[in-house]
């Protein structure tokens, strides 16, 4: 058990060094994710969530 968690915690510390590698040679990457790709992001998965929800009822009602 404790070699597992071991192996996640290394898996982690790799991933997040490789990923701060990447921010810091191209900050405007980052710029535009931030700007343009998280606000995408989020309204895509709201109404992806509101799709699920809604589908169900509207099926059931025959819409």
């Amino acid at each position: 058990m404790i070699a597992l968690i071991n192996s996640i915690h290394r898996f982690e510390n790799n991933f997040e060094r490789k990923v701060e590698h990447r921010d810091f040679n191209h900050p405007g990457l980052v710029l535009f994710a931030l700007i343009f790709g998280l606000p995408v992001f989020t309204l895509l998965a709201v109404a992806m969530g509101t799709t699920l929800f809604v589908l169900p009822f509207s099926l059931i009602m025959g819409w």
